[in-house]
């Protein structure tokens, strides 16, 4: 079965804690191993923070929109 989520964040470092949450609800929802959260999570803080810090280097606004999908056992994230 899928499961997946799907949120947009301002363009601010704070925005990190919000993804970081209801991922955390996702996973614990769907029964992720613990590995597998933590290996998520740190791939989580490390995309948005460069996304945040280079990406959307300058600008006061704009959106980066996080997909994470579960599909049998595969997760796919997306920035």
């Amino acid at each position: 079965m899928r499961q997946e989520f799907r949120m947009s964040v301002s363009a601010h470092p704070g925005e990190v804690e919000k993804v970081n949450a209801v991922f955390a609800r996702f996973a614990e929802t769907n029964g992720l191993p613990g590995g597998v959260r933590r290996s998520v999570n740190v791939a989580l803080d490390e995309l948005l923070a460069n996304e945040l810090s280079h990406g959307m280097k300058g600008r006061d606004a704009g959106l980066v929109t996080v997909e994470v999908e579960l599909v049998q056992e595969s997760v796919t994230v997306t920035i």
